[in-house]
């Protein structure tokens, strides 16, 4: 196995995709910076922008590097594990409760009493 800078380098080269790149970077755009709403945004390079908003509830595009929630800055991967254990959560409660069977009850109750 190859190690150093020559192995990194041959690793680089054989897992880098060019079209992944030009769609993280946002290269094939002619329009690197717009005008919209009064505000100047970046177009190019999106994954090295920052989020928009407050730091409470951001408003963080797709490829965003990082993430705010309740003013605590995370990484995205850290933030995106933190949803969805929060989903699980919530959907777990909900099937102990046997909300969703008292959900759709309660939905085809109020439909038939409207006919």
């Amino acid at each position: 196995s190859e190690g150093g800078n020559k192995g990194l380098n041959n690793l680089r080269l054989a897992s880098h995709n060019r079209s992944i790149e030009r769609y993280l970077k946002n290269t094939d755009d002619e329009k690197k910076i717009i005008e919209t709403g009064g505000r100047i945004v970046q177009m190019a390079d999106p994954v090295f922008r920052e989020p928009d908003g407050n730091h409470i509830f951001s408003r963080a595009h797709f490829f965003s590097p990082f993430k705010y929630l309740f003013d605590i800055r995370m990484d995205t991967p850290v933030f995106n594990m933190i949803v969805l254990w929060l989903m699980t959560g919530f959907l777990y409660i909900l099937l102990w409760f046997d909300g969703l069977r008292k959900l759709i009850n309660f939905l085809s109750s109020g439909k038939s009493s409207r006919n």
